[in-house]
């Protein structure tokens, strides 16, 4: 679908009742990856951003979001409302008390750091 297509998709989708949209891009069987670790975070930001613009309820982005820090920066941008962050929460539960502590967040990253690529 192109951009345009999506944001009258996202608009279809609000004229018909819908309360919010949620921005699933794609699956892991995509021919285009949109999950695995090489697709660099927030990589789907910009066609989030084309459907936060076509409609006037609240849209979640989600996909490669896994870092409180990129979440908060989406939102603030103006990209989304809301940010899922189901993989990194299931992995790690303790994750958003880990962003809200500077003690806690560093050793999270610490934790992180053999996992990293």
């Amino acid at each position: 679908m192109t951009g345009e297509e999506v944001a009258e998709l996202a608009r279809r989708v609000e004229a018909a009742g819908a309360d919010m949209i949620n921005t699933g891009i794609g699956w892991h069987e995509s021919s285009v990856p949109t999950m695995a670790a090489p697709v660099p975070r927030a990589a789907w930001i910009d066609a989030i951003r084309n459907v936060k613009r076509a409609v006037g309820i609240p849209v979640m982005a989600s996909n490669r979001i896994n870092a409180p820090d990129v979440a908060e920066e989406i939102i603030a941008s103006g990209a989304a409302d809301l940010v899922s962050m189901a993989r990194p929460l299931l992995a790690d539960p303790e994750r958003p008390q880990d962003a809200r502590e500077p003690r806690r967040r560093d050793q999270y990253l610490h934790r992180l750091q053999p996992s990293l690529p």
